[in-house]
């Protein structure tokens, strides 16, 4: 790598894209090594100086790799030696950072179960934890501040097969099967206390899982994982839930008052729910979708994986016309690489316009910046080869994670 690569990316992670926690073990004496590629110079000489930076850290690493960003998800120390949850839900509220932690344990690959949020100042000062009661349980996929006693979250609770068959696959499901997760909305008080509820097993037909799209996926050991909701967002007009559900390759938008399906996008399209695309240029699928959020009161981005398909991960702003969905603008990795698990998709607002950055989750590409027309300007990637020595896995289905830049990446306007 020449001088002036090694310059221009140095300048990259300083100014623009990776927050670097003053630790002794972080910031400028990094070990990872990065690859950087401008596609756009021009644009990006005039964005890499705005007042915008971005929370990305590599946490699926060896510890001792861990060392853009990584906070333990007790957060009592910013530490690249911490073992903890490889990826966590982070908000901004105010001068505090919030998100999901304490103490935490997984059923299957993908799971978590934890008993408290957790805040703590942005400038690194003294966590504060809220130990959860009836809302304890709380998957570390999501979370949404409606305000400061409104609380929005995803929780995975397990049930018996025998209560619904259905829900473990039926006939066909493995005779070590004897549970399987639901996928739970809960919006809950400071208290702990859980004010309404969600239940996609009470609410969903199994016709809405894509077994066969699958297959293994959904079964891990004793668990069967039907739903695997992934994001959940608020929209603040209509109070309506945006739900992203893995295993059924949908995007749902739920009235909680109701407790019913307004809409859903994506997956099987012969429900009563499913809209239809305005035109065949807007006709989409989903492959393991991630990150759904409202853009306005009709209109929602995601990051498209594309697991299991033969695309490449992609950005997309969708709007929803009464019954019909239209897609406004497809964000495609420049790279062209596929995008097995995680990820994130979302748009930032600076004086000179409005940008995306879409984190590409589980793939050979971390992060670019587009243009609001869809064109890149910048890709960061960690280099595979010369963090060789932090990858965790060896071989086998979570060598892809490896590569994660972030679990997600979130974009911090820097407050003067």
């Amino acid at each position: 790598m020449n001088k002036k690569i090694k310059s221009l990316i140095a300048l990259y992670l300083i100014s623009c894209f990776l927050i670097i926690i003053n630790s002794p073990a972080n910031g400028a004496d990094s070990k990872l090594k990065f690859n950087l590629q401008i596609h756009d110079s021009s644009s990006w000489s005039k964005l890499k100086d705005q007042d915008i930076k971005f929370f990305a850290f590599p946490a699926f690493l060896k510890p001792a790799g861990r060392e853009v960003v990584e906070i333990n998800s007790n957060f009592s120390k910013v530490s690249p030696a911490s073992v903890q949850q490889g990826f966590a839900s982070l908000v901004i509220v105010g001068n505090q950072y919030v998100t999901i932690g304490g103490n935490c344990f997984s059923y299957f690959t993908g799971s978590s179960s934890c008993d408290s949020l957790v805040f703590f100042s942005r400038n690194q000062g003294q966590s504060t934890f809220l130990e959860l009661k009836s809302a304890t349980g709380l998957d570390q996929h999501d979370l949404f501040v409606e305000n400061a006693n409104s609380f929005w979250g995803i929780r995975y609770s397990i049930n018996p097969c025998k209560d619904n068959q259905e829900m473990c696959g039926g006939k066909n499901a493995p005779p070590t099967v004897t549970s399987f997760a639901d996928c739970e909305i809960i919006n809950f008080a400071r208290s702990g206390e859980v004010i309404t509820s969600w239940s996609a097993a009470k609410s969903l037909s199994a016709n809405e899982i894509l077994w066969d799209f699958w297959k293994d996926d959904i079964y891990q050991n004793e668990y069967a994982d039907p739903f695997h909701c992934n994001s959940i967002d608020v929209n603040k007009t209509s109070k309506r839930v945006l739900l992203s559900m893995r295993h059924t390759n949908s995007i749902y938008s739920i009235g909680m008052k109701t407790k019913s399906v307004d809409w859903k996008i994506g997956g099987n399209s012969d429900s009563d729910t499913s809209l239809k695309p305005k035109s065949l240029n807007s006709m989409i699928s989903f492959g393991g979708q991630h990150d759904a959020r409202w853009v306005s009161s009709n209109a929602i981005t995601l990051l498209d994986n594309g697991t299991n398909t033969e695309r490449a991960a992609r950005g997309l702003i969708v709007s929803v016309e009464k019954t019909k969905y239209r897609v406004l603008g497809r964000f495609e990795d420049p790279t062209t690489s596929r995008s097995q698990c995680t990820g994130s998709f979302r748009r930032f607002n600076l004086k000179s316009g409005s940008f995306f950055i879409a984190g590409w989750g589980c793939s050979a590409n971390g992060a670019t910046i587009f243009n609001s027309r869809g064109a890149p300007i910048v890709s960061i990637a960690l280099d595979p080869l010369a963090n060789q020595q932090y990858f965790q896995f060896i071989n086998g289905p979570l060598v892809a994670l490896n590569s994660v830049l972030s679990y997600r990446v979130y974009p911090i306007p820097i407050k003067n």
